[in-house]
């Protein structure tokens, strides 16, 4: 057994990398065709918010014509913003 492994350090690494392969496995092989899961729907809602010029606003909040979008805290802001730019 390398000293490496030995460790704290080593372990916790071993069991990271471990994790990392199995969540590689498991979206390259078996989750190939899952489309939108999770949080997809706020993120992608968001970022066509931000990129329609509403901000930060909650994407399951219907807007309508003349009315201004309600802000929302309900995620971190830079994945949509990143998505908006795109």
């Amino acid at each position: 057994m390398p000293a490496l492994w030995r460790t704290f350090a080593g372990r916790l690494g071993l069991i990271a990398a471990a994790g990392l392969a199995l969540r590689f496995a498991y979206v390259l092989l078996l989750a190939r065709d899952v489309v939108g899961s999770g949080d997809y729907h706020f993120y992608h809602g968001a970022a066509n918010l931000i990129a329609d010029g509403h901000g930060f606003a909650d994407p399951f909040q219907t807007i309508g014509p003349g009315e201004e979008a309600e802000p929302s805290a309900n995620h971190p802001p830079l994945w949509p913003l990143v998505l908006s730019l795109s």
